[in-house]
């Protein structure tokens, strides 16, 4: 007798029977009316089981379900969006996805929105206040559930101000994270003493002529960090020259621009705080090929504890924004919003948290006064 090689699959199948996965592509598409005539029930009622759960009997909820898992039922998300009204797809608005403090925000949004069952649609505005405000009716007219809009815009009239007052009046579902608008929840991190914090380390390793690099200076999230570096100076009695504050565009390059140019025109100062990690890796670049060494001849801080920060030589010292867990925040405040609470009035700020690595030492001897 011919044994069957042992590693043969069972049952065993007719030659040329398509296999399983074959099987299953080719497989009519099962539809509501399937489900319906297998539980011997009306095409409505199947709609009911999987949408209105609480308005079918449980006996005849569980013949659907059970009919459905048969069959390998599907329910349609156009089907369940004419049923319900809802599409379960959020919109999620931001400036870019290279920054990775807008890529771990989006991650946390989508933690908690895969949990419940929610797709998320990206839109990005390259920091375009004519294209957010396309992003935000496109969203709109393809009947998103709810929009979360990340970041801030620039100076200037705010494009989007009076629409997204009006969505938040027609009773569209808006969570703004790190900005605000009159009639909609809004959720930011403190940069304020983030910034403060960062700046007052310095000073206290011996620091007097600290530069400010920040990011786009004409938006709130800069302004905020300007107002921290401040408040820090002018609580040590410090007066920073406005020759030490520059933008760098939150981007790697313009923090590397900007290291040049101070230390071009201001060779006296020995520390400078950059308005995001993007921007510091620039300036550590600009410090080493100037021949200042780190942490020795100058001092680094960042802001936002991206990833990398701590595999850096120096490790960088920064402020760890809480990221994901400002999507995650965002998420458990829409998803509270979707369950029918009204929260128009709602506004939270997630505290900072300064990292100190080895990026920041002491002042150089002999350079620690004011000149």
């Amino acid at each position: 007798m011919r044994r069957r090689p042992v590693d043969a699959g069972w049952p065993p199948t007719r030659r040329g029977a398509p296999s399983e996965e074959t099987s299953l592509q080719s497989r009519p598409r099962v539809t509501i009316r399937d489900v319906a005539r297998a539980a011997a029930v009306a095409p409505s009622t199947v709609s009911l089981a999987f949408n209105e759960p609480e308005r079918v009997q449980p006996a005849t909820r569980e013949r659907v379900l059970a009919a459905a898992r048969h069959l390998r039922y599907q329910p349609s998300a156009i089907a369940r969006r004419l049923v319900t009204g809802r599409a379960d797809v959020l919109a999620v608005i931001l400036p870019n996805t290279r920054n990775p403090f807008f890529g771990n925000v989006v991650q946390g949004i989508e933690s908690v929105a895969a949990q419940a069952g929610l797709d998320v649609m990206l839109f990005t505005t390259e920091n375009d206040p004519g294209l957010e405000r396309q992003r935000l009716e496109s969203a709109v007219r393809n009947r998103a559930d709810g929009v979360v809009l990340v970041g801030e815009h620039r100076a200037g009239p705010d494009l989007a101000a009076r629409l997204l007052t009006e969505l938040a009046s027609a009773g569209t579902r808006l969570v703004l994270v790190e900005r605000q608008a009159q009639g909609s929840p809004a959720i930011w991190a403190d940069k304020r003493e983030g910034a403060r914090q960062a700046v007052q380390h310095l000073i206290e390793l011996g620091h007097r002529r600290i530069a400010f690099v920040g990011g786009l200076l004409q938006q709130g999230g800069s302004h905020q960090r300007l107002a921290g570096y401040r408040e820090a100076m002018a609580g040590y009695g410090l007066e920073p020259r406005p020759a030490w504050i520059v933008d760098g565009g939150f981007t790697p390059e313009g923090g590397y621009r900007a290291g040049s140019e101070l230390m071009g025109r201001c060779p006296e100062l020995t520390a400078f705080f950059a308005a995001n990690d993007l921007m510091a890796l620039g300036l550590l670049r600009a410090l080493h090929e100037a021949g200042r060494r780190v942490p020795d001849d100058a001092s680094v801080v960042g802001f936002d504890d991206i990833p990398e920060a701590a595999f850096l030589t120096p490790a960088l010292t920064t402020v760890d924004m809480p990221m994901e867990r400002l999507g995650r925040r965002a998420m458990e405040i829409m998803l509270r919003m979707l369950r029918g609470e009204t929260l128009a009035e709602f506004e939270e700020a997630l505290p900072t948290e300064l990292r100190v690595r080895e990026s920041t030492g002491p002042a150089p001897v002999g350079r620690r006064t004011q000149g």
